[in-house]
Formats: C-alpha cells, structure tokens, sequence
C-alpha cells in the first residue's frame, strides 16, 4: 500500500486488545473491492468519513491488491472502536453487495460458496479457509481458518441466508477461536 491504512495510536488499540492476533504476520494480498465494500456498515457519519478519508488517503482501487494484515488489522479496529455488532453487520453487508452466479440460488448454496468467494478475495499461500458440513437441509456447520475476526463471519454466514430470505441462528461450536489467536473458529448455522 502506498501507507498504513492505520496511524500508529489506531494500531496500538489493536495490538493491546488483540495481543496475538497484531503479532501475527501473514504473507498475502486483499483486492481493494473487498476491503472498500464495508464502510457503509460502520455507524454514525464521523466514523464514516473516517473510513472514507482512509480509502481516500491511501487511493484504495478496486482492482488492485493490498497487504492482507493491513486489511485485517483495519477490521479488527473496526471491531474493536464500534463493536462486534458493527463488524457483524460489516460481514452481513459485504454479501449483501455481493453479485452471486445463478447456480448460488439458496441459503445452503450460498454458505458452500463462501470459501471460492474469499479465495477469489485473497491472494497467497496459508490464508486459510472456509469448509462446509451439511448437517440437513436447513442446518450446517462451517470451519473458518482465515485471518479475520470471528464476528465478521458471524456477519458473512448471516448475510448468505438472508440474501435468499432466511434468518439464520449462529452459534459458536469450537473451544478455539481466531480472535484469541488460535487457528480456526467453528460455527454452527440453522436457517
């Protein structure tokens, strides 16, 4: 990136809330539409333009990419100044923007469709991923190994049932978790 996408006080909430999760250093790249869909989740208008005089300052393209802990590290700020409601919605409205293929044409469809969607998102090696188990028609559970806060994909999950008119109960199954540094988060999702 031409700078930081956060001033040094903004990383330093990040690191003493997060600890490990700021020391982690991962060798990949986020395309710059990904990283621009999220602000109009985040509330109230100085935390937007905020956002906004970020993406402005740094000259965020679309279709260029950029350092993924950059990215990660703005969305657990996010998280931490607003809240996990905030990077919830943030997940919710990332696909909510989304343009889907025909053949994503329900709930279940579109939750087996997000790790393509991440890695098409993403470039590197080790970034991670998103496995599927279909449970029955109207429930699954998901493993997310990638670098991002567990209540962005709270948001995600939500946002691909409701997309295709359902609500959707998730619930965290595993001990582990990401935003405690550990390497996966497991979910349990009905809709």
């Amino acid at each position: 990136m031409t700078s930081e996408l956060l001033s040094q006080s903004e990383l330093l909430i990040v690191e003493e809330t997060t600890g490990k999760i700021n020391s982690i250093n991962i060798d990949g790249l986020y395309l710059g539409q990904a990283l621009k869909s999220f602000f109009n989740a985040v509330p109230g208008d100085v935390a937007r333009n905020k956002i906004i005089q970020i993406i402005d300052q740094n000259g965020i393209k679309d279709d260029q990419w950029y350092d993924i802990n950059q990215a990660r590290l703005l969305y657990y700020y996010i998280g931490i100044t607003y809240g996990p409601a905030t990077i919830a919605r943030v997940g919710y409205d990332i696909i909510n923007a989304a343009i889907f293929p025909d053949f994503i044409n329900d709930p279940t469809s579109a939750l087996q469709s997000i790790d393509a969607a991440y890695k098409m998102n993403t470039k590197g090696e080790n970034l991670g991923g998103i496995s599927t188990e279909i449970i029955s028609h109207s429930e699954m559970n998901l493993t997310f190994t990638t670098p991002f806060p567990c209540n962005l994909d709270i948001g995600i999950m939500k946002g691909c049932t409701a997309k295709y008119g359902k609500h959707a109960t998730v619930k965290h199954i595993s001990e582990t978790c990401r935003d405690n540094g550990d390497g996966e988060c497991q979910y349990h999702v009905s809709y």
